[in-house]
């Protein structure tokens, strides 16, 4: 599916700005592309639907089990949310969280200065699902080059796996890195981690 993907997205005049993981032992394997072009919303569109049909031909000769639409989950949010110190959001068993970043502004250089943000996927977010005790965490952070170190020296210090760390973007400025994680164990735990380290970005 990679080559027939990645194939469709260059023939499109899009850049590919990413192929990673966000998970490690899933089955069946599952890889994240990013793409970015810039050009009048017709030919846009017309290369996202290359895309997308270029995976259904690929799923309809390798059909898997369709995903289950919610999670079994029993997490206590308010804690999570005073630790986290943001709102989360809970939907089919999943409690999320999205934190912008409006005090580092991002711009496109190469589209006329515009502005990069959380609705374009400029954002850190930690997805939680499981039991109080025993949860699974996964999520993004989005960094500075500099601030890259100290975020996976906490996350590591609090037994959160770093699974990719890579950009999603081209062109923007200030640069920004991008890092997948992956953890489990309790809620709270997991949570106090997450704000140690979006504490190193502050």
């Amino acid at each position: 599916m990679k080559s027939r993907t990645l194939a469709a997205a260059i023939q499109a005049n899009l850049y590919v700005t990413a192929l990673h993981n966000h998970f490690v032992r899933e089955q069946p394997r599952v890889m994240f592309m990013h793409v970015e072009g810039t050009a009048d919303e017709t030919a846009l569109a017309t290369g996202a639907h290359r895309i997308f049909e270029a995976i259904k031909i690929v799923r309809q000769k390798h059909p898997v089990e369709p995903a289950i639409k919610k999670v079994n989950s029993s997490l206590d949010a308010p804690p999570l949310e005073a630790i986290v110190e943001h709102k989360g959001e809970s939907k089919d068993g999943v409690l999320k969280f999205v934190l912008a970043r409006p005090s580092v502004p991002v711009v496109c250089t190469r589209c006329g200065e515009l502005n990069i943000d959380a609705a374009m996927g400029y954002n850190t977010w930690a997805a939680f699902q499981g039991t109080d005790e025993r949860a699974a965490v996964c999520g993004d952070f989005a960094m500075l080059e500099n601030e890259v170190r100290s975020v996976i020296r906490e996350l590591q210090a609090g037994a959160i796996g770093v699974i990719a760390v890579h950009n999603h973007m081209f062109f923007e400025d200030p640069r920004i890195i991008f890092l997948h994680y992956w953890g489990i164990g309790n809620a709270q735990a997991l949570a106090q981690s997450l704000r140690r380290a979006l504490n190193t970005q502050q």
